[in-house]
């Protein structure tokens, strides 16, 4: 199984079973790197906790951490999810929330070895969260002239829910709103309640907003999706948050949440930030250079993949002083936290690392178990300064025979990686690709607040939900907002579907999309039908397409398929 909170023992000791600390759980766990060890102690010295949550992007509390539980889709019955839950409560995990064959909870720190080793658990992964911050500007201006010329205030439209960090940490918001849940960690900002406030000074009619927080993992994210659209009728939901540990390639449960709820007519935009990322996607590539690189005491054996941009293994970033960064490495094989039964997880182990500039030290590592689990690496760095140059390097593990210590070439090469470095410069112009990925490219999503690319905005989906691989590309869709922040988009949602509440999800983005989310436009188009002229015949319109022409090229190019 893959467990990021010991993800080194298996690699660094050879052996298939976890080699765990009861002193320090995390004490092992390279996939934190020296991000960790900077806050090293967080157990014996809770005022670390929150400098280790805020440098890694990890949901955590002084009494454990959140995190996503993996299980055996084969175990995922009736009877098999009251065993596991079981286990759990013993374990005394809490929080429990279950989303197909994933669950979450709050693992105490002294328990995580014994979630580990579970014999139902496949991948164990702590929440790790980006919350994009809300835009400061106001949406009311446009709006209040429209509401009084075209008559709509928001009083027809059910509910308003949104997903975020947190609705009222810091006390600071009484109205009357629907929390379904709440974070109980400190990492909660309330930027939900920011963009409520938004939202509200466009539609000061509107009835209920709800409120979910989507903090504690891909379970606890996805049921929280249901929640508010089943028990509090909320008809548009917006949500602030990328969820690091999402996959690149395939749909997470978070995505198939969306979907579900957007097939019951339910509107939902994802704020998709990324503004300080860059991204690469390409083929794999064995450069046939091999080395062993030295992790707690350990020589580990890799082969390096050579990178398209600079035909070498070595990839040049730079990381500003004073700043972490965030590297999420991702390559083409199943998903086991995404996939139905039929999915026999990653079938190859690539690492990540990052290198001083002249490759001699590391400074920060992913090298997870993943044989088995996701093909997923995430590693960080704090930039203490004054150097701000370093180089990427992802290597593919060379395993050995147990029995006679001889290397094992066996393990297929992915024919496709991808990259995203959050916080990461391209000053020299190696990673312009996709830098989008987890549920804001959702079939049902439509991606607001997103970066402008010269390429692809999104990396395409090459696994079904079965996590078999499609015998073809298939694209994600394209964000239709990227100019407009998402309060003013919510907003707008809600009136058009108060001034026509018979228009689909697909229908309101086409209207949204052909005005440039003016308030308006949209109204106008609405009342006189043009949005309805203008669309091609035949065609779905709207955000929530899959895939654009230029899109379609770019990735039919680079898997070698056009």
């Amino acid at each position: 199984m893959e467990d990021v909170f010991y993800e080194s023992q298996q690699q660094a000791s050879g052996n298939a079973t976890s080699s765990v600390s009861a002193i320090d759980p995390f004490g092992l766990s390279s996939g934190f790197g020296p991000s960790f060890q900077r806050h090293r102690g967080l157990l014996r010295d809770p005022s670390k906790l929150p400098l280790f949550a805020e440098a890694t992007h990890t949901v955590a509390t002084q009494e454990g951490v959140y995190a996503d539980i993996t299980i055996d889709p084969r175990l995922a019955t009736f009877d098999g999810l009251r065993t596991t839950m079981a286990q759990l409560d013993a374990l005394n995990v809490t929080h429990l929330t279950q989303y197909r064959h994933v669950i979450g909870g709050l693992v105490p720190f002294h328990n995580i070895a014994g979630v580990a080793e579970m014999e139902s658990v496949r991948v164990l992964r702590a929440s790790q969260a980006r919350v994009v911050p809300v835009a400061d500007a106001s949406v009311d201006k446009e709006a209040a002239s429209a509401r009084e010329m075209y008559g709509v205030n928001g009083s027809t439209v059910r509910c308003v829910g949104v997903l975020s960090d947190s609705f009222n940490n810091t006390r600071n918001f009484q109205d009357d709103i629907d929390v379904v849940a709440e974070t109980d960690t400190a990492d909660g900002n309330d930027e939900g309640a920011r963009i409520m406030r938004q939202v509200h000074e466009a539609l000061p009619g509107l009835r209920s907003f709800a409120f979910n927080t989507a903090l504690h993992g891909q379970a606890a994210f996805a049921a929280g999706i249901e929640s508010l659209t089943e028990q509090t009728g909320c008809n548009v939901l917006v949500d602030h948050v990328t969820v690091l540990q999402e996959p690149f390639f395939a749909d997470s449960v978070i995505a198939e949440a969306i979907d579900t709820v957007a097939a019951k007519n339910t509107s939902y935009f994802s704020a998709a930030g990324g503004f300080d990322a860059a991204g690469l996607f390409e083929t794999y590539e064995d450069s046939g250079v091999s080395e062993t690189v030295s992790l707690f005491g350990r020589s580990l054996p890799y082969t390096w993949h050579k990178f398209s941009s600079t035909s070498d293994f070595d990839l040049p970033i730079r990381i500003a002083a004073n700043t972490t960064a965030t590297l999420v490495l991702n390559w083409a094989d199943p998903y086991v936290s995404a996939a139905g039964e039929s999915s026999g997880g990653a079938l190859t182990d690539l690492d990540l690392f990052l290198f001083t500039p002249d490759g001699a030290d590391v400074l920060a590592s992913g090298i997870s178990s993943n044989k088995g689990a996701d093909p997923i690496e995430i590693a960080y760095f704090t930039n203490d300064g004054p150097g701000e140059d370093f180089i990427v390097r992802v290597g593919k593990y060379i395993t050995h025979n147990a029995s006679t210590s001889e290397a094992d070439f066996e393990s297929p090469d992915p024919d496709h990686i991808g990259l995203v470095g959050f916080s990461v410069i391209d000053v020299h112009g190696h990673m312009k690709g996709p830098t989008q990925y987890g549920h804001s490219t959702a079939a049902g999503a439509s991606a607001v607040e997103a970066p402008q690319t010269e390429g692809p905005l999104n990396f395409p989906l090459l696994y079904d939900a079965t996590g078999q691989r499609l015998p073809e590309v298939t694209y994600r869709p394209t964000a239709g907002f990227a100019s407009a922040d998402a309060a003013q988009v919510v907003a707008l949602a809600a009136m058009i579907r108060e001034s026509d509440e018979a228009l689909t999800p697909t229908e309101v983005n086409t209207v949204i999309q052909q005005t440039n989310a003016s308030v308006t436009a949209a109204l106008a188009a609405l009342k006189d039908g043009s949005w309805r002229a203008a669309a091609a015949p035949g065609e779905s319109a709207g955000a929530g397409d899959e895939g654009t022409s230029g899109d379609q090229q770019h990735d039919e190019e680079m898997l070698g398929t056009a």
